[in-house]
C-alpha cells in the first residue's frame, strides 16, 4: 500500500495530451456525434486536444446511450434544436469546478422544509470550505453558485455548481474527496445519522427505507455523466428539465455556460489548481476518478495549501517544553476531547489516548483492520487490535496494528499503515498543539512514525 502511495505521489508527469484550448470552446472542425462507445469517445476526444464530451439518453425503457464529441459553442449551436436528453461527460484528468446533486424525497419526508434545509447545507459547506482554508479567502468571498432545478412534487432535485474566480479543482477525484471530507465533518459535528438533520429518509417502504445523506457522494466517479442545463431524462419517470433556479425557462448561453461543470473559457484566469485535500477514505488514494494526479494546466497554475502549520507553534513549543513535566486538568480534557472527537470520526471507541513528542496515539479494542482487509479482503485478526494515531506536524491520521504477518513490512522493518483523514476541528487542533510538550508518556509503538 505505502509503495502505491509513493508511486502516486512520484508520479508528476507530463500530460501527454496536448490541451488545445481554443478548439475546446470555440472550432467547428472536429465534432463528432453518435458515437457508439464511451471509450471510443475518449479516444476521439484526446485526439483532437481533449475535447468537450456529451452523452445522450437513447432509449425510454434502458440507460443505453450515445457520445457527442464537439466543441462548447459547436454543440450548444446544435443543442437548442435537439431533444434535449443529454448530460455533460466529467472528463478524467481534468479541471473541474465543485458539483453537487442533491436530493431528497419528500414523499417520505412529510416533516422535512427541503428549501431550508437545501440552503443550511450549502451554507455549513461553504463554512467548512473556509475553516479549512481549502479555497483563498478572496476566492470564498466572490464565489457564485449556479443552482439547476428540477424537483417535482415527489422528489426535491439541485444540481449546484460552485464557481471560485480564479480556482478550480485538479479533477473531479479531489472534489469528491472534500465532500468525502464534509460528510466526516458533518456527523462529527451533528451526530449519528439517525439523529442527524442532514440525513433524509429513502425508500419505498417501512422495511426498505432508510436514512442517507442529503447529498449524493456518488457523483464524483470516473467518466462521470452529469445532466446538462435544459435537460431531462429520457426515461422521465416524472423527472423535470434541468433550468436555473430564477432564470426561467429560455434557453440562455451564459446560463449554459455557467452550468458547466469543466467550463474554461480563458484559461489565464485559473490561478490554482486544488489538490490538497486528504481524502479520509483508507489509504488516502484516488478510488473514483483519475488515478494519476496530472495538471494539463501549465505556467499560470500555483497549488494551493493554506491549512493550519505546526511551524506557527513551533516558537511556543520549543519555549514550553522543559518548562512542563505533566498535563495539568484542564490539558488532561484536551485529551479526553480529542479522544471522543476520534471516536465520532472513526465510530470505533477510542479506550486510551497518549502521545510522545508530537505524535498522539488512541487505543481501541477493535479487531477490524483496514490494512488487512485491503491485503486480503478479509478485515478481521484474531488477537491484534488496531490504533490510530496522528502527527501534530501533518495533522494526518493514520491507522495501523501490530500483527507481523500482514500488516508488518518487512522491506522496510516497520508496521503498514492507512491515511484515515484529517482533524477538521480547528479550536481542537490549536489546543492540541499546546498539549504536545510532554515526553513523559509511553507510546503504543516505538516509532512514531
Amino acid at each position: 500500500m505505502e509503495g502505491i502511495i509513493e508511486e502516486l505521489k512520484n508520479s508528476k508527469l507530463e500530460h501527454k495530451i496536448l490541451i488545445n484550448w481554443a478548439d475546446r470552446v470555440y472550432t467547428p472542425k472536429y465534432e463528432q456525434y453518435f458515437i457508439k462507445t464511451k471509450q471510443e469517445a475518449y479516444n476521439y476526444s484526446n485526439r483532437y486536444g481533449r475535447l468537450p464530451m456529451f452523452s445522450r439518453d437513447k432509449s425510454d425503457t434502458d440507460a443505453s446511450k450515445d457520445y457527442h464529441v464537439a466543441s462548447y459553442h459547436t454543440f450548444w449551436m446544435k443543442y437548442q434544436k435537439y431533444e434535449r436528453c443529454y448530460y455533460e461527460v466529467i472528463l478524467p484528468e481534468f479541471p473541474c469546478h465543485l458539483y453537487l446533486d442533491i436530493e431528497g424525497q419528500t414523499l417520505y419526508n412529510d416533516d422535512v422544509n427541503f428549501e431550508e434545509l437545501y440552503v443550511a447545507l450549502v451554507n455549513e459547506l461553504k463554512s467548512f470550505i473556509s475553516i479549512m482554508h481549502y479555497v483563498p479567502q478572496q476566492e470564498m468571498s466572490l464565489s457564485f453558485l449556479c443552482e439547476l432545478d428540477s424537483s417535482n412534487k415527489d422528489k426535491f432535485s439541485r444540481h449546484v455548481i460552485i464557481h471560485f474566480p480564479s480556482c478550480m479543482f485538479l479533477n473531479n477525484y479531489y472534489c469528491g474527496a472534500l465532500i468525502r471530507r464534509f460528510f466526516s465533518h458533518i456527523l462529527c459535528k451533528y451526530g449519528s445519522k439517525n439523529n442527524n438533520p442532514f440525513f433524509v429518509w429513502h425508500g419505498k417502504d417501512n422495511e426498505t427505507k432508510t436514512k442517507i445523506f442529503f447529498l449524493d457522494m456518488g457523483v464524483y466517479t470516473h467518466g462521470r455523466d452529469f445532466r446538462l442545463y435544459g435537460s431531462h431524462k429520457r426515461s422521465n419517470g416524472g423527472h423535470r428539465t434541468m433550468w436555473i433556479k430564477g432564470k426561467g425557462r429560455m434557453l440562455n448561453i451564459n446560463q449554459y455556460k455557467a452550468s458547466l461543470v469543466q467550463f474554461i473559457e480563458d484559461r489565464t484566469k485559473i490561478k490554482y489548481l486544488l489538490s490538497t485535500i486528504s481524502d479520509p477514505l483508507t489509504g488516502g488514494l484516488p478510488i473514483s476518478s483519475s488515478m494519476r494526479r496530472i495538471s494539463p494546466v501549465k505556467g499560470n497554475v500555483a497549488t494551493v495549501d493554506m491549512r493550519v502549520k505546526y511551524a506557527q507553534y513551533k516558537q511556543v513549543y520549543d519555549e514550553r517544553r522543559s518548562k512542563i513535566s505533566k498535563p495539568s486538568k484542564s490539558q488532561l480534557g484536551i485529551l479526553n476531547r480529542v479522544g471522543k472527537y476520534m471516536q465520532n470520526l472513526t465510530e470505533i471507541p477510542i479506550t486510551k489516548v497518549v502521545w510522545k513528542g508530537e505524535t498522539l496515539f488512541f487505543q481501541t479494542e477493535s479487531q477490524e483492520c483496514e490494512i488487512k482487509r485491503q491485503l486480503t479482503g478479509d478485515a478481521l485478526h484474531h488477537s491484534n487490535k488496531i490504533y490510530f494515531y496522528v502527527n501534530l506536524k501533518s495533522n494526518i491520521i493514520y491507522q495501523s496494528c501490530f500483527n507481523n504477518t500482514h500488516c508488518y513490512n518487512s522491506k522496510v522493518h516497520r508496521h503498514r499503515r492507512v491515511e484515515f483523514g484529517q482533524i477538521d476541528d480547528i479550536e481542537l487542533l490549536k489546543e492540541l498543539y499546546s498539549l504536545i510538550l510532554y515526553d513523559d508518556f509511553i507510546p503504543f509503538v516505538e516509532d512514531s512514525e
